[in-house]
């Protein structure tokens, strides 16, 4: 081999080598960027955690708090510490209700104010002075008063987390949120009675199989599937004054059912005709057809083989 082609080789060789030790060290250097960032938005998130459980639990304000604190410690944040962070303040969220709950149950006036809610006509009725002046104070810190059964209790208004946290938090977090605002305006129950359409029963059963599907490493992963699974129970069997059908022993000591509820039957063909293929209508199918032939047997093995399989809460 010549001398200068020799020479060139080894040139190349030398250049090579120097190019792949500067991307190595690049590499590196980007690493550990990336490292020590991480440990900035973690401190950050540990520093919000601290800050969040001095907060007043009793009081309204300290979800307004709260929130701008969020805002001040995380707008330059990438969206999973965003994300991470905002579980912090939901969990701190619905857990100010409680307190704001157990307030309003020992406050005297308000537990002595009467509100109908509705006169004879079906028209609503102001609220009395107490409850307005509560309300204001509420409303503005995410809350809103209710009137289950007569009784007063301070609600969730979610578009104060719509308003003030949408901008930071993941497309998933986004869409998860805008799905538990949905879901809180529409109602479920009370009274121990399903109080939604059958169509939105079906449509949001699904909503959550899909998600939980779609997104199984949510960081809210475990509040989904344990939503999905409370839902599909009540799907199966209903409430104490909505039930599926009721259950009975025969003179003969035999187990037989009711004549099944037709909330239910409308629900579950509505369900095998529009979403055949989900997974809530392969297990609804076996089911339906249980139910229309009166199988008592056969509907209590199958309750029983899906609470196994964790498909249905257990009792």
């Amino acid at each position: 081999m010549k001398p200068v082609v020799l020479f060139c080789l080894l040139l190349l060789s030398i250049l090579s080598a120097c190019s792949g030790s500067d991307t190595t060290v690049n590499k590196t250097e980007k690493e550990q960027k990336k490292e020590v960032a991480a440990e900035q938005w973690k401190d950050l998130v540990g520093e919000y955690k601290v800050f969040v459980k001095e907060l007043n639990p009793n009081k309204a304000e300290s979800a307004t708090i709260a929130m701008k604190k969020y805002q001040e410690l995380f707008k330059d944040s990438d969206v999973q510490t965003c994300d991470t962070a905002f579980v912090v303040f939901h969990d701190f969220y619905e857990g100010l209700a409680g307190g704001l709950n157990d307030f309003v149950s020992t406050d005297k006036i308000l537990q002595e104010t009467e509100y109908m809610g509705y006169d004879e006509n079906g028209r609503e009725l102001p609220l009395p002075k107490a409850f307005k002046k509560l309300e204001n104070q509420l409303s503005i810190h995410g809350y809103r008063l209710e009137f289950p059964e007569g009784m007063i209790t301070i609600g969730y208004d979610r578009s104060f987390i719509a308003k003030y946290f949408y901008d930071f938090v993941s497309p998933e977090m986004k869409q998860f949120l805008t799905r538990l605002d949905h879901d809180n305006n529409e109602g479920f129950g009370e009274d121990a009675a399903i109080m939604i359409d059958e169509d939105e029963f079906v449509d949001r059963l699904i909503w959550w199989e899909n998600f939980t599907k779609e997104h199984n490493d949510f960081i809210l992963s475990e509040r989904v599937k344990e939503t999905k699974i409370q839902l599909f129970t009540f799907f199966l069997i209903g409430m104490d004054n909505t039930p599926c059908y009721y259950q009975f022993s025969e003179e003969d000591g035999v187990v037989a059912i009711s004549e099944p509820n037709e909330y239910f039957l409308k629900m579950y063909e509505m369900l095998l005709k529009k979403y055949p293929k989900s997974e809530s209508a392969k297990l609804v199918k076996p089911y339906f057809e249980a139910l229309k032939k009166l199988d008592a047997k056969e509907l209590e093995r199958l309750k029983a083989k899906y609470t196994e399989q964790g498909y249905m809460m257990g009792f």
